[in-house]
């Protein structure tokens, strides 16, 4: 099954997230933005569905994800800052 979440301009993710509900669906691989994840977390933390975002990359997205049901396949900015910190040479 799939559902299109639009963009943040939109209600088309809500929509879709409601269609999905109604189809009994186990888990959701979108929204495609972080904005939209941000958007649907929770209402899909209440209808126990899980989201599997492959690009949402707020890092608020974590501390707001209360029912653990947010996943991501891409890290947060934040961790992306880390990683790419400890990979950039010091000046000594």
């Amino acid at each position: 099954m799939s559902d299109d979440s639009g963009d943040a301009s939109t209600q088309t993710a809500e929509a879709s997230l409601a269609d999905l509900q109604k189809k009994s669906v186990d888990v959701i691989i979108g929204p495609s933005s972080s904005v939209l994840a941000q958007r649907l977390l929770s209402a899909a933390e209440r209808a126990r569905i899980p989201m599997i975002s492959p690009s949402a990359t707020y890092p608020q997205l974590t501390t707001l994800d209360t029912g653990n049901i947010f996943f991501r396949t891409i890290p947060s900015t934040a961790q992306q800052g880390v990683a790419l910190g400890t990979l950039l040479p010091s000046k000594k």
